[in-house]
């Protein structure tokens, strides 16, 4: 009985089916976390992005628009302004 359990004790440290598998489900859930935070920080940066340069065209407008007289013609003033500064 002695032996027959030795044996089995050998052949179990021996066997390596399925160590694949235990290694995946460790490794896994890491990938996955850090898959999630990549997307998670460019999506972020993204929108910081997008609000710095939309503020930054909103204090554009706003420092070269004009109060006074014709309200459409300052409009169109201002918008031809700002199109050509994008432009160059």
């Amino acid at each position: 009985m002695s032996r027959e359990l030795l044996r089995k004790t050998f052949n179990f440290k021996r066997d390596e089916r399925g160590v694949q598998l235990v290694e995946l489900a460790i490794v896994l859930p890491l990938l996955v976390v850090l898959f999630a935070a990549g997307a998670e920080f460019g999506r972020y940066f993204y929108e910081y992005t997008t609000l710095a340069k939309g503020s930054r065209v909103a204090v554009r407008y706003l420092a070269t628009a004009k109060t006074n007289g014709d309200k459409r013609k300052n409009q169109d003033r201002n918008f031809c302004i700002r199109r050509r500064k994008q432009r160059t």
